[in-house]
């Protein structure tokens, strides 16, 4: 016999979970005792359960989804805050489970305070699993059902408990029934794909005249050096979905940076090849409409997937092969069998030949003007106003200087020297206005600056807004650095929070590096004191405008976008964290030597010119469906 909340604490740890984060209540007070008193348990009380549930959700999305995390509240509007969390763990796929109290089942469905129906809101809601306890016979059923169902199916799970069944005493096994999340995590990551497959898949990669496009999302993490191996086998451009920046060395020339923003391509260049290509390979992806179809959602791109486990494959799209994999073996697999047979000397060889070096073109070659994009112009040494000529083809262009090799010639020649070639939105900022007025930083500096003192061991919480299209645009992670982002809902004030669990879950030894708007971070601030309280290692970086971006630039003749914020340095200091402000360019390389130098919480409060935009790609509309008579006009989401 143990108590109902003694299980309930003991379940959590046997599905892995450590940090249990939530909000205190009378309805849950057995329970947080249980969590506070077991040994294997940290509790995190935030200081608002909304938070609590977008900690939880970064935790999972930390671990690339290998164990449970937990967020807990009490009765009421404390089990209501926790809905935007658990929609954020639901649909960018990561397992969770989120525990609330009830009021004694005496007093439900007819007390005036704080009595709503709780399953019956998270289950509108589109969760998985949403279940009230009635009796304390069905806890230790309804617990094992709830965890196996988060971890298999790798979606958000609710159980509400009522606070007199967490107090009593139940006949209960010592131990969760249900499988252990590594153990369930070992059947899917071992899966290996057949030789047969692979073999189809390489002889489908060989089509002539394809134009392959490799994507990476969150399950190929620990795949980046067998990513990049079969793009340079193919010449194919590598995109990344946003929780994925940084699995692939974003300083590679094939590394086209972050595809699907706010829902749109997000980036010039990503959209361009996209929109040019004709086969998706996606690895690891959960998402993939962005990648496949054109403005009207229908699927215009053939694509090949792979998923470490079924809940991994797209049943919306159709896939030429679907293969259920580790992403790291598959693609290690498919460069072998396209070494070997192009070491036989197949006729469908997969390398075209590459052009004649850059000396042997000629500045005023019509072939240079229509062959080359700018970039690839610019390496070669032609004038970059003959590229610009043909900035309306930028598509077919990159694709013909990847499909001819350019973006492995060295430059001068010399075979050591480093790549030439680097995609134009990585070699310069694609924005309405390159400088800022006196008084200002530019985002964009700050952010290639910040690439330099990211470590592999750190990890970048990016926030939503127009910071997003910032930092996809201008971050380049090189080690493998892991990126989390609320990439699906979309919530703002995500990135503190993510912060925190990142930090509590990694140690002191990682930095967790919160990029946030002065909008976003006033959503969460009020977790500077939960950051503070457990000894998080954050370097906070605050980009202050005044206006809510994404909307003020976005979309025309939209209003009401002015925000005031407040002293952010002044604001850190009377949690107990510190913080530095930044005015100009100068004064970033220094501030952000201090703030990752520094332990504990410190803030960058970066003021930034409110005149200077980053430019959204979005999906084409020139192309529609044949069975509408015209282009229908379509309203901007954004």
């Amino acid at each position: 016999m143990l108590l109902g909340s003694d299980f309930i604490a003991q379940s959590l740890v046997d599905a892995g979970v450590r940090n249990v984060y939530g909000g205190h209540g009378g309805a849950l007070v057995p329970l947080v005792n249980s969590v506070c008193k077991h040994e294997q348990l940290r509790w995190i009380c935030t200081r608002n359960e909304a938070n609590a549930s977008l900690m939880a959700a970064a935790d999972s999305k930390l671990t690339g989804a290998s164990r449970l995390s937990a967020c807990i509240a009490t009765s009421g509007p404390g089990a209501s805050n926790l809905t935007t969390g658990l929609l954020d763990a639901q649909l960018d796929k990561v397992p969770m489970i989120a525990i609330t109290g009830t009021k004694p089942r005496a007093d439900t469905a007819h007390s005036e305070f704080q009595d709503i129906d709780q399953s019956r809101l998270f289950a509108a809601g589109g969760l998985a699993y949403s279940v009230t306890v009635a009796d304390p016979l069905q806890l230790v059923a309804v617990m094992r059902d709830a965890v196996a169902i988060a971890l298999t199916q790798r979606v958000c799970v609710h159980v509400a408990v009522p606070v007199d069944i967490q107090g009593m005493m139940i006949q209960a096994p010592e131990h969760l029934c249900s499988a252990s999340p590594s153990a369930i995590r070992k059947r899917t990551w071992l899966a290996y794909s057949n030789p047969a497959a692979i073999g189809e898949v390489a002889a489908r990669l060989k089509v002539p005249g394809e134009r392959i496009v490799i994507a990476v999302g969150l399950d190929a993490r620990g795949a980046g050096a067998e990513i990049v191996r079969l793009a340079e086998a193919l010449d194919a451009p590598i995109v990344t979905r946003l929780d994925a920046k940084g699995v692939v060395d974003e300083s590679h020339p094939l590394s086209l940076g972050v595809v699907g923003v706010h829902g749109k391509p997000g980036l010039a260049d990503a959209a361009a090849v996209l929109e040019a290509a004709t086969l998706i390979i996606a690895l690891g992806v959960s998402e993939v409409t962005v990648l496949l179809c054109d403005a009207f959602g229908l699927q215009v791109r053939s694509m090949i997937e792979v998923a470490v486990d079924t809940y991994g494959l797209s049943t919306r799209f159709r896939a030429e092969h679907s293969m259920i994999a580790n992403p790291a073996q598959v693609c290690a697999q498919l460069v072998e069998r396209l070494a070997a047979d192009q070491e036989a000397g197949a006729a469908d060889a997969m390398r075209v030949p590459s052009p004649a070096p850059p000396a042997a073109l000629s500045s005023d070659s019509a072939a240079a003007e229509s062959d080359y994009p700018d970039s690839v112009a610019a390496a070669m040494g032609l004038p970059v106003s003959v590229a610009r000529q043909a900035s309306r083809k930028r598509g077919l262009h990159l694709w013909k200087g990847l499909k001819k090799g350019v973006w492995q010639q060295p430059a001068g020649g010399a075979a050591s020297a480093p790549w030439t070639w680097q995609p134009p939105e990585l070699s310069k900022l694609s924005i309405a206005k390159p400088s800022s007025a006196p008084g200002f930083c530019h985002p964009g500096t700050l952010l290639r600056a910040l690439s330099g003192h990211v470590r592999a061991q750190d990890v970048v919480c990016v926030d939503t807004g127009d910071i997003t299209l910032w930092t996809s645009l201008c971050l380049r992670l090189t080690h493998g650095t892991t990126t989390l982002s609320s990439e699906r809902l979309g919530t703002m004030g995500y990135a503190l929070c993510a912060g925190i669990a990142a930090s509590l879950e990694r140690g002191p030894d990682s930095k967790a590096v919160v990029i946030a708007g002065d909008g976003g971070f006033q959503m969460t601030m009020n977790e500077l004191g939960t950051a503070v309280q457990h000894g998080a290692n954050l370097l906070i970086i605050v980009v202050d405008n005044g206006v809510l971006g994404r909307v003020e630039f976005g979309f025309s003749g939209s209003q009401g976008c002015e925000i005031t914020g407040c002293d952010w340095v002044a604001l850190a200091r009377c949690y107990g964290a510190d913080g530095m402000h930044v005015t100009s360019d100068g004064e970033i390389e220094s501030a952000l030597s201090r703030g990752m130098a520094s332990k504990g919480v410190f803030v960058l409060a970066a003021h930034t010119d409110p005149q200077v935009k980053a430019d959204m790609a979005k999906t084409s509309d020139a192309q529609h469906p044949q069975w509408l008579s015209a282009p229908q006009q379509k309203v901007d989401s954004g």
